[in-house]
Order: C-alpha cells, then structure tokens, then sequence
C-alpha cells in the first residue's frame, strides 16, 4: 500500500493519531500486482481496517479497475459516520438496507406454535403455516377440531373382543364394556372370572359314586377322588382290584422268618416257605445241613484241569491235586498209561527218547544204549584175541578172530594137561607115585599124586605099626 501528500502512512503504521481534515485529503491505492487489492471468495476487498474512541467519519472515494484493465474504470463515493443499526437479512421480513450492523431485529415468518407439527422455533411471526395432526374424524371419540392432517389416530370405543358376546366390528378401543358368558362362581371348577353372565355351565367336582366312601351329593362332576377301602397290594392274598383306599386288612402270606433267605418283612402270614440257600448235597465237600434249598455253591473238591491224569470231571473245586505224566514218568511226551505220543516205528520207544547207533553186538561200535540202529555198525577196528588168558590176548579188541595163542601142557595124559592150550610149552607134568619105598613107584612120575602104595602094618595098636604103610 502506498499513500500520498500529505503522508499519514507514517502516524498509522507506529500506531499514532492520524488527522486528515484538509482540502486535499489523504489517499492509498494498491498496484495490479499487489495481493490485497484482489477480492477473495466473497468478492470483497478490504480497505481500511480503523479502531477509535471517538466518532469516525468521512467519505472515501474509490476507483477500481476491474481485471487490472486500466482503460476500464469504476467509481464510487462511500461515505462513513456514526454507525446505523438495524436488520441486515434481506430475507427476513423487515430489512434495513441503510443499516450498516445487524442488531438482532429481523423477523422471520414461520409457525409459532410448539404444538404444531411445524413448530418453527426461529419464527417471529405466525403465516397461518401451522401443521397439526389428529383425528379428522368426526364420529371418532377422539375427533380434534384443529386437526389438518389425518394420522391415522381415531379411536372408536366399544367391545373388541372377538369372544365377547357384545363384539363391535367398528370399535378400535376396548371400553371395558365386552359381556362374556361362562361360569360367575368361584367356588366351581371352571369358574371364569373374566366372566359376566352366568351361563349355567358351572361344574362342581366330587366324588359322584354313590357307593364311594367320600360320595358327595352336590357334585356334578367326578374328579376322581372317590374312595373304595379294602387291600391295595398287588402281592396281597386278599388283593381288591376296586380298592383305592388301603384299610389295613392285607393278608400277605410269606416267609417270616428273618434268617431266611428269602424272608419277606412284608408278609403277615407264615406259609412255611421260607428258604434257607446252601449246599444240599451230602457228597459235598461244603454239605449244609441246614439248607432246604440247593443254591448251586456246592464244592467237590479234585482235578478240575482237563488233560491231567486224575482229571474229575465232577470236581468243581480244584485242589491242586493234578497230576500230569511229567509228574509220572518224568517226560512230558508220553500219555498218562506210559505210552508213547509219538512212536513213529513202533518200537515201542518215544520218537522224543530214540539213540541212534549199532545195534549188532558183534559189531565193534555195538552201542548197548542205541534204540534205533542207524547202519552204522562195522567189524573191521576191533578184531583180535578177546581171550584174557592168551599170550596175545589184545584188550582192545571186541571181537575175537581166532588168533588167540594159550602155550601150556597139551598132553592129554599130563598131570597139568591144559585143554585151551594151542601151543605146547614144555610144561607138563606126569602124575604118580614117586616113592621109591612104594610097591608101585614110577621113575616117570615127577609129581607124586599121592597114589603111592607102602605095604607094612597100618594097624596104630600093634607094636610094628608104621604110619606110613598104606596096605
């Protein structure tokens, strides 16, 4: 902003007094190129922004140039004094066109009305506008005079019950005023307190049996609850079908005997058949003499497991007295008899305890123990002399092939004739007297056989008797 003579830019920008009151005046003006001389969005421009404690008045005038374009001019005289207040709006009602500030005095025309539909809380002055909405109706109960607009509110009082015997079709609004029939009293069993005329329906329960211990006469509806005494147990001797009202006279026959075991605290009458539970068999090892009634608990005691030896097919109580072949015979693959399982050649020995070996004794691995000759007998490792009182007796030979060597007397006449001898040593002896005082000496014998023969007297009390003479 730029002003001219007399300069007061001055004074104003520091704020100071500022008196322009000659025939000349003061001015300012912006360029083309300054920014606040360009109207903004509301298409104004400030001029001049002033604050004072007095009265500020003047003219101004002013030349624009619109667009920048200097061959184009407009020119205006404001003029500026003491404030005129007034309405602003040029909608509103009463507007000031001379006011220069708004004071809150304009009128608007609305509704004015807060019961209205329209209530227009800005209004100021009522245009007959008003909307009010109601029953139009005016054969509804609720008919409003003032009403513009239908909404839909109308009441027409009477009965809406569809049940009642006073139903009105028309009516929207139940008045109290619907009649139904049924039951009015309270002491009947369908007594309907919605009810408002008696109708004769009303039902009384009871008991309507004349034969019923509880009848009563003033019912006329049976409710159930009339009562037959007499016994009510199913399980009784004397049980009635018809009776509902147990009086006690029951006669229940059972055991009353409470050790039975079947003993039945409800019973009444003894009917000696009460049942005492045990063992009735007097084989048993478990027999109670007691019981009356077997309940199957009976014990023979023995060898339950099937297979064993001593298996009892009676037993049911084992104990542990099974015996098995292994127990017998030390195997466990023979039968309870001895007998073999399994003898694949019937030889009357076990396929389990068969030996193979020779079988032939006169063989040199003859196997006494073999029970199955496996052809492996031979004769050839082991022959020799077997005859211990050989020269050439051969102890590791088993069988004998004849070679044996016996040396010794083979003379058959020889005192030491020796008859298994094969080779004659030199060796015998010739048995005989050898006595040469002896009637019948022999110069060939050299063992005296004590044969000798010495005549003399053999008579021991004769005084030539000679204890040597043997004849």
């Amino acid at each position: 902003m730029s002003g001219v003579s007399p300069s007061w830019t001055g004074a104003f920008e520091t704020g100071d007094g500022i008196l322009i009151n000659d025939g000349t005046g003061g001015g300012w003006y912006v360029l083309n190129s300054a920014v606040n001389g360009v109207a903004g969005d509301d298409q104004r421009v400030l001029l001049g922004q002033f604050t004072t404690d007095g009265q500020l008045s003047g003219s101004m005038r002013i030349q624009v140039f619109p667009g920048g374009d200097t061959e184009m001019d407009l020119r205006y005289v404001a003029t500026f004094g003491t404030p005129d207040c007034g309405c602003t709006d040029p909608d509103a009602l009463n507007p000031d066109l001379d006011a220069a500030y708004d004071d809150g005095s304009c009128q608007y025309p609305g509704c004015t009305d807060p019961d209205a539909d329209n209530f227009d809380a800005s209004a100021d002055v009522d245009d007959q506008s008003c909307i009010y909405s109601g029953c139009t109706d005016p054969a509804a109960d609720n008919y409003d005079p003032q009403a513009t607009v239908f909404d839909g509110s109308c009441l027409f009082y009477g009965c809406t019950d569809p049940l009642a015997g006073n139903y009105d079709a028309l009516a929207n609004a139940n008045d109290g005023s619907c009649d139904y029939a049924g039951c009015t009293s309270p002491s009947a069993a369908n007594y309907n307190p919605t009810a408002t005329l008696d109708d004769g329906s009303c039902l009384f329960e009871g008991c309507t049996d004349p034969g019923a211990a509880n009848y009563q006469p003033g019912a006329n509806s049976d409710d159930g609850s009339c009562l037959f005494p007499g016994c009510t147990n199913p399980a009784a001797d004397n049980f009635d079908n018809g009776a509902n009202l147990d009086n006690g006279t029951c006669i229940i026959s059972g055991c009353t005997d409470p050790a039975a075991d079947n003993y039945n605290p409800a019973a009444n009458n003894a009917d000696d058949s009460c049942a005492y539970l045990g063992c009735t068999d007097a084989a048993a090892d478990n027999f109670d003499a007691g019981a009356n009634t077997d309940d199957g608990s009976c014990l023979f005691g023995g060898c339950t497991q099937m297979g064993a030896c001593n298996y009892d097919p009676m037993a049911n109580d084992d104990n542990g007295s099974c015996t098995f072949p292994v127990d017998e015979y030390g195997v466990d693959y023979v039968d309870c008899t001895g007998a073999c399982n399994t003898d694949s050649d019937g030889d009357g020995v076990c396929d389990e305890a068969e030996v193979p070996g020779c079988m032939d004794n006169a063989a040199c691995n003859y196997a006494p123990a073999a029970t199955d000759d496996d052809g492996s007998c031979e004769t050839l490792t082991c022959t020799g002399c077997t005859d211990p009182a050989a020269d050439n007796y051969d102890a590791t030979a088993s069988i004998d092939d004849g070679s044996c060597v016996i040396s010794g007397c083979t003379y058959p006449t020889a005192a030491n004739y020796n008859p298994d001898a094969n080779l004659e040593n030199g060796t015998c002896t010739f048995g005989g007297c050898t006595n040469p005082m002896a009637i019948n000496y022999s110069a060939l014998a050299d063992v005296d056989d004590g044969s000798c023969i010495l005549l003399g007297c053999t008579d021991p009390a004769a005084v030539n008797y000679d204890p040597a003479a043997t004849l």
